[in-house]
């Protein structure tokens, strides 16, 4: 009997927890709309974005020297102010030695860019629910909680549409940054370590506005006994958004790998196949979906397994020099994969 009362109590506590988690996971949910209604407002979005930019380049004048002199001095990699403001597309940016990596990255860069908000809106939809879909499985393990399920994230970009040249300024100067490390890293990778380092120590007070409005929706919709529970949450899905950023980094290498190692079309397919993934399919899909030409003059309408096949056919038969620039156009597409992924994970420099 006593053995049986010790179940049913041991069992109540469980549906306690269990019955705590869920009330205090929906409020995981409120949180985000919190964030989302904050970030409409015109104003506050505008403020936010020159403070992401504005405290990034603060970084660089922390971390980075001006002069070869200085970087000797310092032991850092150089990077001086007026070259953050050239056009990374342009004959003078990082891809100034590969002609067809530059127009590549342009039709990509006007892809979204010069497209209407409702395709911007669109896009950033699917890649949204395909990063929420990805990091589900690595927060229920982190949480050792299989039933939690990640909740809708809002579209916290939909106020950029007046404020397109902030994000455009933004986006530049990071990959820049992330330019010049590479090339830091292969002549001189003690001071590219050094670099790095103190980019990713940030300074105190770095995202002060953003930090204070995660502060403020997070004491506005969760209560004293779901703090914790918040806290937990919130560093599960850091750490499984700082993780899946490496894989995304370790398919970009893969798919390189495999289109420029392979000695046959089928080998290549194969190993393209493996490093991509579902995501060669979501990305179809998302072109598909919100695109009025189809996505990229029609690329949609043909079959994905298709499109692996022209690609390897045509990178087993490329010379030698059409192999370093095609190492230079993934180089470019993993720092601007990068520095996308920090608009989102700027959320994770103000953890409690």
């Amino acid at each position: 009997m006593q053995a049986f009362l010790l179940q049913v109590t041991f069992l109540g506590l469980i549906l306690s927890f269990v019955s705590t988690y869920n009330t205090c996971d929906n409020k995981f949910a409120g949180f985000f709309d919190c964030i989302k209604q904050k970030t409409n407002q015109q104003q506050t979005y505008s403020s936010l974005e020159r403070e992401f930019d504005d405290d990034h380049q603060k970084l660089i004048d922390k971390c980075f020297a001006s002069s070869s002199s200085e970087a000797q001095s310092k032991n850092m990699c150089v990077l001086d102010k007026s070259t953050l403001e050239v056009d990374i597309l342009g004959p003078n940016g990082p891809l100034r030695s590969c002609n067809f990596c530059q127009k590549i990255a342009k039709v990509v860069h006007d892809k979204y860019f010069k497209s209407t908000p409702a395709e911007r809106q669109c896009l950033r939809r699917h890649m949204i629910d395909a990063a929420a879909a990805e990091i589900q499985p690595c927060m229920q393990s982190k949480l050792h909680d299989f039933s939690y399920k990640v909740p809708t994230i809002p579209d916290f970009d939909s106020a950029a549409d007046n404020l397109m040249q902030l994000v455009e300024d933004s986006l530049r100067h990071r990959i820049w940054v992330q330019s010049r490390l590479d090339v830091c890293s292969q002549v001189n990778p003690g001071r590219a370590t050094n670099t790095r380092s103190c980019l990713d120590r940030g300074f105190p007070g770095m995202y002060e506005q953003t930090c204070r409005m995660i502060n403020e929706c997070r004491q506005s919709t969760t209560q004293a006994n779901c703090m914790s529970r918040f806290d937990e949450l919130h560093r599960a899905a850091c750490s499984c958004l700082k993780e899946k950023r490496e894989e995304l980094g370790n398919k970009v290498e893969k798919l390189k790998d495999a289109l420029m190692s392979s000695t046959s079309s089928s080998d290549c397919t194969s190993k393209v196949e493996a490093a991509a993934g579902a995501w060669k399919t979501k990305l179809i899909q998302a072109l598909k979906d919100c695109y009025s030409d189809g996505g990229s003059q029609g690329i949609s309408q043909i079959p994905a397994t298709k499109l692996v096949e022209i690609g390897c056919l045509r990178a087993t038969q490329m010379n030698t020099n059409a192999k370093k620039e095609f190492a230079i156009g993934f180089r470019f597409l993993r720092t601007f994969l990068d520095v996308m992924q920090d608009r989102g994970t700027r959320f994770c420099s103000c953890q409690n």
